[in-house]
């Protein structure tokens, strides 16, 4: 399965931002990498898996991995829409989002999935109140 994300303004035009093959093979005009530094992008409308979602902002944080189950990520409400988790393993990405969501208040949980202890995760996530 492939996690891609795309924008797409007001006029309808859209711009590939990354596309993750599960295999940490990355194309598009940005990388997992380079999103790391931005804080929150303002998005007309995002395609995410097919949907569009209008509005928003699409915010990221850097978390440290742990055993599988409740994540923190400060910020995020439980009405938000989960764009991706990465992984990173000694510097390598591997998509994680299949096995996150959304559960609360501050909270991404993976329970059953990866253990991600000792590595970092980058997740991104549209904040629909902003």
């Amino acid at each position: 399965m492939s996690d891609q994300f795309e924008l797409q303004n007001a006029a309808g035009t859209t711009t590939h931002l990354l596309e993750d093959d599960g295999n940490a093979t990355h194309s598009g005009t940005a990388t997992a990498n380079a999103l790391v530094a931005t804080t929150s992008v303002t998005a007309a409308s995002a395609v995410i898996g097919g949907a569009t979602v209008r509005g928003g902002q699409i915010k990221d944080a850097t978390i440290a991995g742990g055993a599988a189950g409740d994540h923190t990520v400060t910020g995020v409400a439980a009405d938000d829409v989960l764009v991706s988790v990465i992984e990173f393993a000694s510097g390598v990405p591997t998509s994680r989002t299949s096995e996150f969501s959304i559960t609360g208040a501050n909270t991404i949980n993976n329970t059953g999935g990866t253990d991600t202890t000792g590595d970092t995760l980058l997740v991104l996530y549209i904040d629909v109140s902003a």
